[in-house]
């Protein structure tokens, strides 16, 4: 289990992922995740009883998915309320690990690593971007392979909603978005129906797939491909998605 220093304990990473998250993204259910899942599994050549580590699993959808298939799965995730969801599964029990991604405590020891719904580039050093992506390469088997699923660099920003409201169950949800430099900005505010309101900020690394070619590439990982779905579509600058898989030399 990752230990939070007091400086890493105020990173918006560590409070943003709280116990209202998963509500703030209801429309991230089950039903998608398995249907995500069963691309990626394709895309990956993914046979039941590989192991699988699934790097920042939050509250377990696509591992759950992923064991219901036959995989031997393992969720990985710092935040403690999103775990402790997770557990609540059947499919996870005993399959849960907490760690901060720069310090995943596995090498060599598994056949596929999956990072998904841009949970990567959280890191306003970019050397301790490339400190995660070497350890989740670790991880890895020799031959084995890493999916990262992230946003499409040029379709945010040439999307990029600077302001909406909506409706989360009972909340209301404010987000102000932004780009500065090479960062996506997120500034949601939380209104409870009781009035009282909980402000997150959301601050991710954006990426051209020349860099994170060259970031696998850093990591002794091979590019296989990169795509606009996990359904393995062609990546254009229409792609509101990323999908890159490299495979651990």
């Amino acid at each position: 289990m990752s230990k939070l220093t007091d400086e890493t304990r105020d990173q918006w990473y560590v409070t943003a992922f709280g116990e209202d998250y998963p509500q703030v993204y209801k429309h991230r259910d089950d039903a998608s995740a398995d249907e995500e899942v069963g691309g990626l599994v394709e895309l990956m050549g993914l046979r039941p009883g590989q192991r699988v580590l699934d790097v920042c699993c939050g509250a377990g959808r696509h591992a759950a998915a992923m064991a219901r298939r036959g995989l031997d799965v393992t969720g990985l995730d710092l935040s403690e309320p999103l775990l402790a969801e997770a557990a609540q599964r059947p499919e996870l029990v005993g399959r849960l690990v907490r760690s901060d991604i720069r310090e995943i405590p596995f090498e060599s020891e598994f056949d596929a690593v999956t990072n998904l719904f841009t949970s990567f580039g959280y890191f306003d050093d970019d050397a301790e971007n490339a400190r995660a992506m070497a350890r989740m390469a670790r991880a890895l088997k020799p031959g084995g392979r890493l999916l990262m699923d992230h946003v499409n660099r040029t379709h945010v920003e040439a999307n990029l909603v600077a302001q909406d409201e909506r409706e989360a169950g009972e909340l209301k949800l404010i987000s102000r978005r932004r780009i500065e430099r090479d960062r996506v900005i997120k500034d949601l505010t939380i209104v409870r129906p009781d009035g009282s309101r909980r402000e997150v900020t959301e601050r991710v690394r954006l990426y051209r797939p020349d860099e994170i070619r060259a970031m696998f590439a850093a990591a002794g990982l091979i590019v296989d491909g990169v795509f606009g779905s996990l359904a393995g579509d062609a990546m254009t600058d229409g792609s509101d998605r990323m999908i890159v898989l490299g495979t651990r030399q």
